[in-house]
């Protein structure tokens, strides 16, 4: 283990290597921060790119993100699951897959929006690609038991929760998609 001083003040909720060799994490706020690795293990002073809070009027709950599979060193494309900003009394059907592209990952563009979230954390969750060039993530329930209680204001299931949902970004080709299940 590394003490890493470049890396502090902030809550993460996902790290990965990007195709470019960097590390890349997520923050609970929205934020995307990109570190250069020293051959020591440390880091250098973070890279704070704020492409979903700005496209997004303020903090979102970054849960996950994955690289997309064509991404190379020069050309790194995110995918990042995200909700409202909310760890009690979260508004439902406000989950969003994201994709973050260009230079600093500045380009940003809606792929799925309308996902279902719980009035507290559960929401979409950290996204992988798999090999066959699907992405991949889990959809947490509504509630803790499978039936609405009061500890989560009883917000019933709904179609798209407590599933591994699967996207084929081929065939996403009017974006954003909305998911949204019910009341539309």
């Amino acid at each position: 283990q590394v003490a890493l001083s470049s890396a502090q003040g902030q809550t993460y909720t996902a790290v990965k290597i990007g195709p470019d060799g960097k590390l890349y994490a997520s923050t609970v706020d929205g934020l995307i921060q990109r570190f250069n690795r020293n051959s020591d293990g440390t880091l250098s002073s973070a890279t704070t790119i704020t492409t979903i809070q700005t496209n997004n009027g303020g903090p979102r709950m970054v849960t996950g993100f994955d690289f997309d599979p064509s991404s190379t060193s020069l050309n790194v494309i995110l995918w990042v699951n995200h909700g409202q900003y909310a760890f009690e009394g979260a508004t439902d059907w406000t989950g969003k897959l994201s994709k973050l592209s260009g230079t600093n990952l500045g380009t940003y563009q809606d792929m799925l929006i309308g996902l279902p979230r719980s009035v507290r954390d559960h929401l979409n969750n950290q996204p992988v690609f798999g090999a066959d060039g699907k992405l991949y993530f889990s959809q947490a329930s509504s509630n803790a038991m499978g039936a609405p209680d009061n500890a989560w204001a009883q917000r019933p299931e709904h179609l798209l929760t407590a599933a591994i949902l699967q996207v084929d970004p081929a065939k996403l080709t009017s974006t954003p998609l909305n998911v949204r299940t019910e009341g539309v």
